[in-house]
């Protein structure tokens, strides 16, 4: 009987362990799906942003002149280029 019992807990022992790897896949696998979709809503909410923003610096070039001007507009460029990047 104890040969009975041993292979019976060693089977148990195996079912928990697979329990818990497709568990573990399924939460991994989740987790993926999570971020690609998040990345995908910051995409679409961002492009608005870098086409105002891009606009508002044809906007600037045009009504500030100066070193300030160009500083604001180096700025904004910068601030569309790391939202592209985003």
């Amino acid at each position: 009987m104890d040969a009975v019992e041993y292979a019976y807990r060693e089977l148990e022992k195996s079912i928990q362990k697979a329990t818990i790897k497709s568990k573990g896949f399924s939460a991994v696998e989740r987790n993926l799906s999570n971020t690609t979709k998040i990345q995908d809503q910051c995409k679409m909410k961002i492009t608005p942003v870098v086409s105002n923003l891009s606009a508002s610096t044809r906007a600037l070039k045009v009504a500030v002149k100066g070193r300030f001007g160009q500083k604001l507009t180096r700025l904004i460029k910068k601030e569309v280029a790391s939202l592209t990047d985003f």
